[in-house]
Order: structure tokens, then sequence, then C-alpha cells
């Protein structure tokens, strides 16, 4: 009977001692794993791989981007769709960020260089997933007019013809001129052709436009270098009331339609961006 109470007095003390060492759980807790990143697994694709690979001089295109991912939590998920894009020459082309928080690649001068982009989340140091594009920029051989349609009031009983300079305004205040991007040219670097001579004409060796009659008519240029950059615009001569009777009825565009304004403002070159837009 002794060896017996001997017996179950050893087990309850080694129960006892046993729950002494051992750590205490409050009561309705759980142990829970620290969520880690090592089952998650990401592939990144650019999606417009031919359209970055053909970039103009400040042409610009959108970084399309196609995410397949598994494994890991939805947050880490979500984290590792964050992405920073950067090319490796910054004097060839640049990410910049627009208005409506789009990431675009713009091009700055004629060349090649890389494009990259990477997750933020990293596995050993490196990026879990890192995908590049090449980026070929070349110029981009444009000419437009600054406005696309000009008014020009002409009092009645005014003597023709009237030269306007290269730069001289209409009454809108709109200036007679030509923009050229991508390369250096002058008016008289183009051949001009006016649907009806009779009402106005270019001059291109003097850069003056000529307003002969009333009425309206379509004048086109040509780079005489190159046959497939032109532009036109409208040229208007109209009276005074005319005028007045147009802008009553809405028929005098106030838009600068050929113009470079509102580019996108860019952040640093050598800043990389982040994006984490889902498909």
């Amino acid at each position: 009977m002794k060896k017996v109470f001997s017996k179950v007095t050893a087990i309850v003390l080694a129960l006892a001692m046993a729950a002494a060492v051992s750590p205490s759980v409050p009561r309705g807790s759980e142990a829970k794993t620290k969520n880690t990143n090592n089952s998650l697994t990401l592939s990144i694709q650019i999606k417009n791989k031919d359209e970055l690979c053909d970039l103009t001089v400040e042409d610009s295109a959108e970084i399309e981007l196609k995410f397949k991912v598994s494994g890991g939590t939805k947050k880490e998920q979500k984290e590792a769709k964050k992405v920073k894009a950067y090319v490796k020459d910054s004097n060839i082309a640049k990410v910049i960020t627009t208005k409506n928080g789009g990431k675009e690649v713009i091009g700055l001068k004629t060349g090649k260089t890389k494009l990259f982009v990477e997750s933020k989340v990293k596995k050993n140091g490196k990026p879990i997933a890192k995908v590049s594009c090449n980026i070929e920029v070349s110029e981009e051989l444009d000419m437009v007019f600054k406005y696309s349609n000009l008014y020009f009031v002409v009092p009645e009983g005014t003597a023709f013809p009237i030269e306007v300079a290269k730069g001289g305004a209409d009454a809108q205040n709109h200036p007679f001129d030509i923009k050229t991007k991508g390369f250096e040219a002058k008016m008289s670097d183009f051949s001009f052709a006016s649907e009806t001579a009779g009402i106005a004409d270019v001059d291109a060796s003097a850069e003056k436009l000529i307003l002969k009659g009333y009425g309206s008519v379509d004048i086109e240029a040509e780079y005489k270098k190159d046959d497939s950059i032109g532009d036109s615009f409208e040229c208007y001569v109209v009276t005074p009331a005319q005028f007045e009777k147009m802008k009553a009825e809405g028929d005098v565009s106030n838009d600068p339609e050929n113009t470079f304004e509102g580019d996108d403002e860019s952040t640093a070159p050598n800043e990389p961006e982040e994006s984490g837009d889902d498909d």
C-alpha cells in the first residue's frame, strides 16, 4: 500500500513541477504564428512593352502592369503589388507621376535605356519580383500652327492686301506662327498651299500671312524635306459685324488646339516611382 501511495505521490509532484516551469497562457487566448512572406510568390508583366520601346522625345506612355500573386496573406499580397519603377539612364528617359496618380515613362532625348519595375517586398535582400523592358527614344518630326483657327477682323473699306508678319496676332490675340517639335525649322522650310489664294495665302520666304479678301480659307503647310510632316489652319477674314455675329452664334473657337501646352508635371529624374495599382 505504501508503494502505491509513493508512486501516486511521485506522479502528482512531477505534474506540479511541469506546471511550474511551463509558461502560462491566459484563458481565452491562442498562440498565434507570425505571418511571413516565405510562401509569397509574385510575377510582374509589363503589358505595353512595344509602346514603351518606341517613344519619341517629349512623348510619354503609361506603364501598364499585370500581377500574378499567390501565397501569403491578403495584406502581404497587396503590399507585394506596390512597386517602384525607374530607368537605367535618366538622361534618356524618366518615370513621371501624372496628375491622376498614374505612372508614365517620358522620353527626354534620343537613345536607348532600360525600364525596371520591381516589388517593394524583398526576400533575402532582393525584390520578390522584378521585370524590365528596353526603351528606345527617337526624334519626332512634327510641326503645328500654334492655333488651328485665326480670325482677322478687317473694317469695311480697308484696302487689301494686308500683311501679317510671323508672330502677328489676330482678333483674339492669337499669333500666326509655327512651332516645330523634335527639330529646328523656319517657316521658309515649309511650302504652303491656300485653298483659296484670293482670300489669304502665306509668303514662306518672308514669313508673312497675306490677307487678300473677305472669307475663310484652309491653308496647309508641308515640310520640304519630308512630305509626311505637315499641318493646316483655318484663316478667317471678316468684318467687325461678321465677327460679332460669329461670336454670338458660338462659331469662334478660343481653344489653342495645336499647342503643346498642358504637359504633365514630372518628378525628379532619378527618383524611383511607386505604384500599387491592380489590374
